[in-house]
C-alpha cells in the first residue's frame, strides 16, 4: 500500500512548559512553544477513537489535545494545543492519529477522498479557557507529496482562509537563494485564502520519512542530500499573527483523480475513496514554532 505523508511542523524556543520553570541564559518573559514538551492528553478526533472511552465523559472529548506544549512567562500559564474537526471527519487508520511512529511529530490520518476542516487552537493548560498568544508563530508543513497507483492519483491539499489579522506564508525553497527548486502549487482561490497542492510523488518507503523538523529548518548547506532534494522542495510555513482569539482553521484534503498528479478544485473535485493501492490513507504529520 502507498501512503502519503505530509509533515507539518511548528518549532519553538526551549523552556520547561510542563512546570513553568525557565532555566538557563535564555530565560526571559516570553511565550515558548514546542510540541515535544507535551503529552497526548486526548486522542479522539471526531469521537472516532482510538481513545473512544473519552466519548463517555461530559462533555465528550472529541478532539486531539497535547498538554503542556508551551509556557507564557509573562502570564505565568502553561499552554495546551488542541485540534478539533469542524466538518465531517473520515479517517482511514485512526490508530495513526496522535503521534508519528517515532513520537517526534503530531499526526492526523485521513481516508482517501476525505476533505475536512480542522480548528487549531491554544488553551490554558487543563482548561477550556482559550489562550491568546501575544506573539506571532509559524505552522510549517513538510513533505507534501502526491501518490499514484493503478492509474489513480492522490493529491494532498491544504487550504487556509480568513485568519483574523491576516497571515502569510513562505516556502523553504524561497529562502534557499535558488539552491532548492520548489515543488508546490500555491494558489489563491479566493481573497484571504491560500491553497497548497502537492505536485510530485513521494518515494514510498522508510527512507522517505522525515525524522525531525530540524532536518529541514536549517541552512541548506547543513541539509542531507535526501532532505535537500526530496523534502525541502515540498515544505512551507504559514506565518500567523499574535492575538488570535479563535486560533486558525485549515482544510485538509486527500483528493483522488484519474491520471497524473493534478490538483483538483477544493470545492468541485470528485473524490473516490478506496482506490486500489491507496487504501492506507493520507497521513499529515505536524509539529509546533515561534
Amino acid at each position: 500500500m502507498l501512503a502519503c505523508e505530509l509533515l507539518v511542523a511548528i518549532l519553538v524556543l526551549a523552556a520547561s512548559p510542563a512546570t513553568g520553570e525557565c532555566e538557563g541564559h535564555g530565560c526571559r518573559r516570553d511565550t515558548q512553544i514546542d510540541l515535544l514538551f507535551g503529552t497526548l492528553e486526548a486522542n479522539n478526533l471526531g469521537g472516532l477513537g482510538p481513545q473512544e472511552i473519552l466519548n463517555e465523559e461530559e462533555p465528550p472529548k472529541q478532539y486531539i489535545r497535547y498538554s503542556g506544549v508551551g509556557y507564557d512567562s509573562a502570564e505565568q500559564r502553561a499552554l495546551d494545543f488542541l485540534v478539533r474537526n469542524t466538518s465531517a471527519y473520515s479517517p482511514s487508520r485512526v490508530l495513526k492519529n496522535g503521534w508519528s511512529r517515532r513520537g517526534d511529530l503530531g499526526a492526523l490520518n485521513f481516508a482517501l477522498g476525505d476533505r475536512c476542516s480542522m480548528q487549531h487552537r491554544f488553551y490554558e493548560r487543563g482548561t477550556e479557557i482559550p489562550a491568546v498568544l501575544r506573539v506571532p508563530f509559524s505552522f510549517c508543513f513538510f513533505h507534501s507529496d502526491a501518490e499514484v497507483a493503478s492509474g489513480v492519483s492522490m493529491v494532498k491539499s491544504v487550504e487556509v482562509c480568513h485568519v483574523a489579522g491576516g497571515f502569510g506564508y513562505y516556502s523553504i525553497a524561497e529562502h534557499s537563494r535558488g539552491q532548492i527548486v520548489e515543488a508546490l502549487n500555491v494558489s489563491q482561490p479566493r481573497p484571504e485564502c491560500y491553497r497548497f497542492d502537492a505536485t510530485v510523488e513521494g518515494m514510498n518507503g522508510p527512507s522517505d520519512e522525515l525524522r525531525r523538523p530540524g532536518q529541514v529548518l536549517r541552512p541548506v548547506a547543513a541539509m542531507t542530500d535526501f532532505v535537500r532534494e526530496h523534502v525541502a522542495p515540498k515544505s512551507f510555513c504559514l506565518r500567523l499573527p499574535a492575538g488570535l482569539i479563535d486560533g486558525f482553521e485549515a482544510t485538509y484534503a486527500a483528493h483522488q483523480v484519474q491520471g497524473g498528479a493534478q490538483a483538483p478544485s477544493m470545492s468541485t473535485a470528485t473524490d473516490s475513496a478506496g482506490a486500489t493501492g491507496l487504501g492506507s490513507g493520507a497521513n499529515f504529520f505536524f509539529y509546533l514554532t515561534r
